[in-house]
């Protein structure tokens, strides 16, 4: 949130708060949202975002990620990391679902999450979108729905370094973990 002092004249100075207020920029590619803070970073996570979407971190921030707070939102635009690293605690990738449009670059993933939804991954719980050069570094994912390769606990999910369940279409390309 930002606080913004508006002056009426020159000697009266009055305080509006804005409160749904996020970001800087207009997240179009040429102007992409800038992501200074974890507020920044919760509104864009907790929300759905379609494919025209841009963004691009402009700090490292740790974020407390919960997982009831994200589903079903999706994330289908472009999120340019610009080398930084987020932090992730609590029981939910960054993001709940990257869809089939999304790109996601050049970001570090640090932190430890754990729950019993299906399907957690530090990045994403799901993806359908193409992710390159992300480092998941660090990491604990531990998920008690599901069992990866594990045919008896398939429908119940599973966990990953970078993603929970790659969806159809999905692309993961030169990360490490």
């Amino acid at each position: 949130m930002y606080k913004v002092t508006i002056v009426t004249n020159k000697t009266g100075v009055d305080e509006v708060v804005f409160d749904e207020v996020h970001f800087n920029g207009t997240g179009t590619a040429t102007d992409p949202y800038l992501v200074y803070s974890e507020a920044d970073l919760l509104y864009l996570t907790t929300n759905s975002f379609d494919k025209n979407t841009s963004a691009k971190l402009m700090a490292n921030i740790t974020i407390n990620s919960v997982y009831s707070e994200k589903r079903g939102c999706t994330y289908d635009g472009k999120f340019d990391g610009n080398n930084k690293t987020v932090t992730i605690k609590n029981n939910s990738g960054l993001f709940y679902e990257l869809g089939e449009n999304a790109e996601v670059y050049n970001l570090s993933l640090k932190g430890s999450i754990a729950g019993s939804d299906p399907s957690l991954g530090v990045l994403a719980n799901y993806s359908s979108g193409y992710i390159h050069n992300v480092k998941s570094l660090s990491v604990s994912v531990k998920s008690t729905g599901g069992k990866v390769n594990d045919i008896a606990t398939l429908a119940k999910g599973g966990a990953g370094g970078i993603v929970g369940t790659n969806l159809a279409g999905a692309i993961v390309y030169n990360c490490t973990v």
